[in-house]
């Protein structure tokens, strides 16, 4: 099921009761790997979108199906923060932007929309960054990588990659928040 931002608006104000409660059970695994409350609001709120893409309502019954693909969002991003492969950007947050952490870049590596990939793709190229740290973005974001991943096919460690996200990343959120 395609929908307009309208429609997606619509269907995130409609649900909103659904994602408070998941990211309310969610709220103290999260917290134990970085994450605030908002955060897990923002991956519920994917996870949604996913569903109501995927939807056939010939399948299944529609609550459920949500249900099922909030939880599986929530989950997944806890699991990958505890494997410590995924970095949120909040936590890189530059001493620049205040507001960085309520960025839609914290949540690219558990997103699969093509649109969005487009415009991180777009904003990387646009940004004064490094090309070496570009194809480290570009690894984790877009390729779906692990740091010790990235760590191995560009021989340095995961800290350095860590080092050099955190010294650009204000660069990209301000091309992708601007």
């Amino acid at each position: 099921m395609n929908l307009t931002e309208e429609e997606k608006e619509k269907m995130l104000n409609e649900h909103k009761g659904l994602l408070h409660k998941f990211a309310k059970r969610y709220f103290q695994a999260g917290k134990k790997v970085g994450y605030e409350y908002d955060d897990l609001l923002m991956i519920a709120a994917q996870g949604l979108l996913r569903a109501l893409k995927e939807y056939d309502e010939t399948k299944s019954n529609k609550s459920t199906y949500i249900s099922i693909w909030i939880v599986s969002y929530l989950q997944k991003a806890i699991g990958k923060a505890r494997q410590n492969d995924f970095i949120p950007f909040s936590s890189l947050e530059s001493d620049e932007d205040d507001e960085f952490s309520n960025s839609l870049i914290d949540h690219l590596h558990f997103i699969d929309d093509e649109d969005v990939m487009d415009e991180f793709e777009d904003a990387l190229a646009r940004a004064d960054i490094p090309d070496r740290v570009k194809k480290m973005l570009r690894m984790y974001y877009v390729e779906k990588m692990t740091l010790r991943e990235i760590a191995r096919e560009l021989g340095i460690s995961r800290e350095a990659i860590r080092a050099n996200m955190k010294k650009y990343v204000h660069k990209l959120y301000k091309i992708l928040n601007g």
